[in-house]
């Protein structure tokens, strides 16, 4: 039993609200970016990174894709590749 809503840490495990959500995939691709934009090879493409919030609660308006959907920041990915 813990509060999810605050960061506990317990030998070397955390728990809290987010801490096992994707956060991995989340590290590997801020990654990614943060290389492509250190060696800035020449690509084929454009290569995009969607990072949302709010995939579980809807209740929360105002962020997630639904937010980006309203802003037009989707507008470039819609004829692919993806």
């Amino acid at each position: 039993d813990f509060d999810p809503f605050s960061l506990s840490v317990e030998g070397d495990k955390l728990r809290g609200r987010g801490t096992t959500d994707c956060l991995g995939h989340v590290a590997l691709l801020t990654e990614l970016m943060k290389r492509l934009a250190q060696v800035k090879p020449e690509l084929k493409c454009t290569v995009v990174a969607v990072f949302i919030a709010n995939e579980e609660n809807s209740s929360i308006l105002g962020v997630g894709v639904d937010a980006l959907v309203t802003a037009g920041l989707l507008n470039k990915l819609k004829d692919g590749p993806l």
